[in-house]
């Protein structure tokens, strides 16, 4: 599969250039780790924040059915190579308009562990918006680490209209 082996060798460059790791789970700490989006929705049935790290395909397919709440047909559930990856899911809960957005600005290698960076946008005052409750998740794929995700939210972003 292409995108494994991508990954695989950009691990091995980060460990490369980062100093060696002490194990196969472990990233040096203050890398930056790719990420690929699995999911960006205004709509989700978290309706409250939430915060998750999907290490198996049970609770893969939980989060997906929240994530997908309010619709009809679930879509299919995405493959996820969970020997060598996870998922990190970030849901703000409910909005009262559109134009809120949540987003990973970073994922970075901390020890064993990670920390990820949550990025709420809100849309800027006097911007029209649709008057429609919202939810928004994002769910990303990223390196397996078996160390602790700690989860740091930035501050709301408040871009123009």
């Amino acid at each position: 599969m292409v995108r494994s082996s991508a990954l695989a060798v950009t691990l091995a460059l980060l460990a490369a250039c980062g100093g060696a790791a002490s194990g196969p789970d472990q990233q040096p700490s203050g890398i930056v780790l790719p990420q690929a989006t699995e999911l960006s929705s205004p709509y989700s049935a978290f309706t409250g924040p939430s915060r998750l790290v999907v290490r198996d395909e049970p609770t893969w397919a939980e989060a997906w059915a929240t994530i997908h709440g309010p619709v009809s047909e679930l879509p299919p559930l995405p493959a996820v190579d969970f020997s060598r990856e996870m998922v990190l899911v970030a849901a703000i809960g409910q909005r009262p308009s559109g134009g809120y957005t949540v987003t990973f600005s970073a994922v970075t290698a901390v020890g064993d562990g990670l920390r990820a960076t949550v990025q709420e946008s809100a849309p800027g005052p006097g911007c029209g918006t649709a008057t429609v409750i919202t939810s928004p998740v994002v769910a990303i794929r990223v390196p397996r680490v078996e160390g602790a995700v700690q989860f740091v939210d930035g501050p709301v972003v408040r871009p123009g209209c």
